[in-house]
């Protein structure tokens, strides 16, 4: 079975302290830091479903 690889958020940090943030997930055991985003369809779409 292949190795996972822990990649937390980073859309849940504090983007005040983003440098902070990640070096505290990086120290956490992460191997990747993952930045999702949204286009704006897929952010109306989102909302539709609500």
């Amino acid at each position: 079975m292949p190795k996972a690889i822990i990649s937390p958020s980073v859309l849940a940090s504090d983007f005040g302290q983003l440098t902070a943030e990640c070096k505290r997930m990086i120290k956490g055991g992460a191997e990747w830091l993952h930045m999702g985003q949204f286009s704006l369809s897929a952010a109306q779409s989102a909302e539709e479903l609500d």
